[in-house]
């Protein structure tokens, strides 16, 4: 019995990190790999390299989204240890990423967005929008 719940657990976690590296870019996957590692809102003992391997990215690249997420206050970080993000912190980073790949998308194809509070926008408006609702949201949040 424990065979089969090790092997399904080992299934999960393998379905999930594919998920992540399909889906996710490396600074949502680094904030998601510190808040599930985290044991009391601290990662410790954990170097650039150790984290980079468990991610199956480059240290460099561990190194700079960990150095993104200290820069936006998400997370802080001491030598071989680290806070992390909070629950909402997290969600809104991830939004803001979606957000920022769709609004990407339809400006690059010269479209306007459809929303349904205002209709059709131009996206430089409607970036505006979200970007003084998002500060709205993060003064919540600290």
């Amino acid at each position: 019995m424990r065979l089969i719940e090790t092997i399904g657990r080992r299934t999960l976690e393998a379905e999930r990190q594919l998920e992540e590296l399909a889906f996710k870019t490396v600074v949502p996957r680094v904030a998601a790999f510190l808040r599930r590692e985290a044991r009391g809102g601290m990662l410790d003992g954990r170097s650039h390299q150790d984290i980079a391997e468990r991610l199956g990215i480059h240290r460099e690249t561990a190194a700079d989204a960990l150095n993104e997420l200290k820069a936006a206050g998400i997370i802080e970080i001491g030598r071989r240890r680290a806070a992390t993000p909070s629950d909402a912190r997290t969600r809104l980073m991830a939004a803001h990423e979606r957000f920022e790949t769709g609004c990407r998308a339809v400006a690059a194809r010269g479209l306007s967005m459809n929303t349904p509070m205002f209709g059709a926008v131009a996206v430089k408006d409607f970036v505006r929008f979200m970007e003084l609702h998002t500060r709205h949201h993060n003064r919540q949040i600290a």
